[in-house]
């Protein structure tokens, strides 16, 4: 018994600080690989997301291939492309539809020639190659690209954007992408005869991509840079754009927080309650740029967009929260049972003890290599957020704003920690006298003219950022005055296409001496902070705006133009608890109009309607500032006057009483119709001790009125004490 209780001891001083040593290392392991998983997966879908933007630039660097291949295809002769060379034209057409039939991947091929006429072309979808004859006119949307490509020169191509076409005005059934690049033709002369047109099926893309990532756990998005779901999760949501119903239907819109932080010139990934983003943005114009450049192998040779407006493709792949979760759940799972499996083990004997402690050791030492993998991973991390965080920083605080001037004082105080030397403004239009006025302003010797018009702004004239980086290299801004002595940078403020502003800086002394190579860096670097800025301030701005003209909306009767029954209980409420809180009076007059149904029956409702409007009318004309005027209900509004006496109110209503008998004329034909009202009056806390009991006295007035001959004002009786 000795020897076994001496074994029991001699088993407990072994097991407890073994299990106990067990159980740190197991939380620690189970910690550092949850953190590996995690890490693991957002390496895995960092790596999608560059694969799918190399696929989507491949794509287009393909298309870009074959436009210019098209457009040298023949050494064509002097004439250049025009029906009259039938032979030609036959045979340019036979070889487009061969052409279209091997690549498989565009729905439209056209040669135009300079008057706009389409030489040759195919058609090409799941029915096959149909070509394209003379008298087949062009859909808007072509129409529209080719007339911005009449001016492209050698070398060069325009790009459009994403859309998915039309049919007689609707988008083809089933729905057809398609990317429209067009580059000039010229003849063995260097003499411009045309232009070839190719449209790309973006569908196949758009396909290829969803295969691609049929493995990942996230769901892969293609956006436009308003926000537009070219491809997502949800094909009701995609192609909003192109729909009179889906203008809203914006990552913008429905979930603005996270299209803030992936914005449409940015790459990188995050993690917020939804779960894990990672993202790319693709510049098609300058891909198309740099292909046409390695073709023609001048430097001349580039590619552009629609004028005044800027093409970016955003990839997106989201891991849903519940979807890491699972993955972190079943490593809870599998780290639990293991745990247990371990216990059992070392409770079989000591030999268990030396085996745990071998792999202990080599835990420790996995640790260390995860904990310096993980600190190399924190510092890179560290390095990329740094020169944003301020600018993160800020737009929290625009996000948070209630008013213009909260955000327009975020601008000032922030702007300069921004740019660090830098004076600038911000001026905002103002749509009544159609300038600009400044709100804002940081820095020290800015030289901008507080009031000006758009057209003293190149930015402004443009739709797009303007630099001058040094002065000399670029035209001045007008509203520069004198001109600057520095570089000089102008961001337009632009939300739902309406531009609501302008963000100005002039750039430090110092910069002026900075060799060419520092100084572009630095105009590039300015330009993202306050292209960054400039977009949150609009985008804020044009929020802000909008929900105070949907709150007001909500409050206002829209015929009359007072507020309506509910805004009035909600002010009722608040004015009488503010008088009980202070002491002060509060009185209310109800009135109605005399014998309205009757006036209705008898000249119609139309009339009765402007009865209601007008009265409304002479309501808002003589009320104060802090009277809060309402429409009742039908016929009967009320006027609350906060601090206002039964006898200053008796008054008041007795003036209203007057001008709308006398001057309150209502014409019907050759008839001008007088219109009466009657008034009740009640004073809170002379008539009344509530809320309820101050409308019912205020009722029983006007009810008294009515019965007294109406076109009267009545006070309520005194409560009874």
């Amino acid at each position: 018994m000795r020897n076994l209780a001496a074994m029991g001891l001699h088993f407990v001083k072994i097991f407890v600080p073994l299990v106990m040593a067990l159980s740190a290392v197991a939380l620690m392991l189970y910690f550092k690989e949850s953190q590996r998983t995690l890490e693991s997966l957002i390496d895995m879908e960092r790596n999608r997301i560059v694969t799918e933007k190399a696929i989507v630039e491949r794509n287009l660097q393909m298309v870009v291939s074959d436009l210019l291949f098209l457009s040298g295809m023949y050494a064509l002769t002097e004439d250049g492309l025009s029906p009259e060379t039938h032979v030609d034209s036959t045979r340019l057409g036979e070889a487009l539809a061969r052409f279209a039939r091997t690549r498989g991947v565009y729905g439209e091929i056209r040669f135009i020639d300079d008057a706009g006429r389409t030489i040759a072309g195919v058609w090409a979808d799941r029915g096959g190659v149909r070509s394209i004859g003379a008298s087949d006119g062009m859909e808007r949307f072509v129409r529209e690209d080719y007339l911005h490509a009449r001016d492209l020169g050698r070398g060069e191509l325009l790009v459009s954007r994403f859309d998915l076409g039309s049919a007689r005005g609707e988008a083809r059934v089933p729905l057809q992408p398609r990317l429209r690049l067009i580059a000039p033709v010229f003849a063995r002369s260097g003499k411009p005869v045309g232009r070839v047109l190719i449209a790309f099926n973006g569908g196949r893309l758009f396909d290829e991509l969803r295969v691609r990532h049929v493995n990942s756990p996230g769901q892969i998005m293609m956006l436009d840079e308003d926000g537009y779901w070219m491809l997502g999760p949800n094909p009701e949501q995609e192609w909003g754009f192109m729909r009179e119903d889906g203008k809203s239907l914006t990552m913008a819109v429905e979930n603005p927080e996270v299209w803030s932080r992936i914005g449409v010139d940015g790459t990188g990934q995050f993690r917020d309650a939804a779960g894990l983003y990672s993202f790319d943005t693709i510049d098609p114009v300058a891909v198309a740029g740099h292909e046409a450049q390695r073709m023609f192998r001048v430097e001349t040779a580039g590619a552009r967009g629609l004028p005044g407006r800027t093409v970016r493709w955003v990839l997106v792949s989201h891991v849903p929260e519940s979807v890491l979760a699972g993955l972190l759940s079943a490593q809870n799972r599998s780290y639990l049972f293991g745990y247990g499996m371990l216990l059992l083990l070392v409770s079989a004997g000591a030999w268990i003890v030396a085996r745990a402690n071998g792999e202990r050791t080599a835990a420790y030492a996995e640790l260390a290599r995860t904990n310096d993998d993980l600190n190399t991973v924190v510092e890179r991390l560290e390095r990329r957020n740094r020169a944003t965080v301020r600018i993160n920083t800020m737009v929290d605080f625009l996000q948070a704003c209630r008013s213009e001037n909260e955000i327009f004082s975020i601008v000032a105080s922030n702007a300069a920690s921004l740019l660090p030397g830098t004076s600038g403004m911000l001026n905002i239009h103002n749509d009544e006298t159609g300038l600009l006025e400044c709100v804002a302003s940081w820095g020290e010797g800015f030289c901008g003219r507080s009031l000006f018009t758009r057209e003293s702004c190149w930015a402004l004239r443009r739709g797009q950022t303007h630099i001058v980086a040094r002065p000399g290299e670029g035209p001045p801004c007008q509203h520069f005055q004198p001109e600057p002595t520095t570089g000089a940078i102008c961001v337009p403020l632009i939300a739902h296409g309406k531009v609501t502003g302008l963000l100005s800086a002039l750039f430090p002394p110092d910069t002026q001496t900075m060799d060419q190579e520092r100084l572009q860096r630095y105009a590039v670097t300015a330009e993202q902070h306050l292209v960054v800025v400039a977009e949150h301030v609009a985008l804020t701005l044009s929020n802000l705006r909008l929900r105070e003209s949907l709150r007001e909306q909500s409050i206002r009767d829209p015929l009359t133009g007072l507020y309506n029954r509910r805004h009035m209980e909600e002010s009722l409420v608040r004015e009488f608890s503010r008088s009980e809180r202070h002491g002060h009076s509060l009185s209310v007059i109800l009135l109605d109009v005399d014998h309205f149904k009757r006036f209705n029956d008898t000249y119609g409702h139309e009339l009765g309607d402007e009865v209601l409007r007008r009265l409304g009318e002479t309501l808002r004309t003589l009320s104060r500032a802090e009277d809060i005027a309402c429409r009742f209900g039908g016929e009967e509004f009320m006027l609350i006057l906060p601090g206002a006496t039964a006898g200053n109110a008796e008054r008041r209503a007795e003036e209203i009483r007057s001008a709308v008998e006398n001057r309150m004329k209502i014409r019907h034909g050759d008839q001008k119709l007088n219109v009466t009202i009657s008034l009740g009056v009640s004073e809170y806390p002379a008539h009344a001790s509530s809320v309820d009991a101050l409308i019912a006295t205020s009722d029983a007035a006007l009810y008294a009125a009515k019965e007294a001959g109406r076109n009267r004002v009545m006070l309520a009786s005194p409560l009874d004490v």
